[in-house]
């Protein structure tokens, strides 16, 4: 192999390195900016959901609403939140779910619990329809106007075999992929807000420790070579 074509292949395969880094877990961040057009007091943006992909089959869910808006306890059509997961039929709850309110209430999940795992079923969240597979609903959550003591966040890790942020977005644009049902207090409103694949504000790559030790590697190795350059 000459000297020449040495650097050369060394760069492919640092290239390669470079490459695999970036595949890494993603960050996605949703604005809650859905709601039903014919409603004159329905307010968007809402706030956010944030999904993160953490340990392998994991994701973080963290809902995170704007002054002046809560999570609400509503009815079989209002759940606090409800999602749709691409090819996952059950799905396990890693710990509990953590909010920042200090009122007293309770999340659950709607689905069906069996042998550990909630299991997919059928739910609706007007009016984006009855395409969710998932539901958590909150006991104690605000119901009226009381803008006191709002509920304004939640945060909960699932987990499930070939899950990851990919399983929460569908191919169609304008098809909503979650919703979460709150009450805006002035004007006062109860409605769900959703979002969908116009959404999405931010999307970041972090990588996982695999992926920084290849990028590590990489840019170690392209060091070197701009070096030898340099002194031939």
């Amino acid at each position: 192999m000459s000297t020449q074509m040495f650097p050369k292949t060394l760069l492919v395969l640092l290239g390669a390195c470079l490459w695999s880094a970036v595949a890494s877990a993603n960050i996605i961040t949703f604005s809650l900016d859905r709601a039903d057009p014919t409603c004159l007091t329905c307010v968007v943006p809402a706030g956010t959901v944030t999904l993160t992909d953490g340990a392998a089959n994991q994701v973080s869910i963290d809902v995170q609403l704007f002054s002046g808006f809560s999570l609400r306890d509503g009815n079989a059509n209002h759940n606090a939140v409800t999602f749709f997961l691409s090819g996952i039929s059950s799905i396990q709850q890693i710990g509990g779910f953590t909010s920042g309110d200090t009122t007293a209430h309770t999340f659950q999940w709607v689905n069906t619990l069996s042998a550990g795992s909630y299991l997919a079923g059928s739910f609706d969240a007007p009016p984006f329809g009855s395409g969710f597979n998932y539901a958590v609903d909150c006991t104690g959550c605000t119901s009226g106007s009381d803008a006191a003591n709002p509920t304004r966040s939640l945060n909960f890790l699932i987990s499930a075999t070939g899950l990851s942020t990919a399983s929460f977005i569908q191919p169609t644009s304008g098809t909503s992929v979650l919703a979460v049902d709150v009450i805006h207090f002035s004007p006062s409103s109860t409605y769900n807000v959703g979002v969908t694949l116009d959404s999405i504000i931010i999307t970041n790559a972090v990588p996982e420790p695999q992926s920084a030790a290849l990028l590590g590697v990489g840019l170690f190795g392209m060091a070197l070579v701009l070096r030898r350059r340099r002194s031939s």
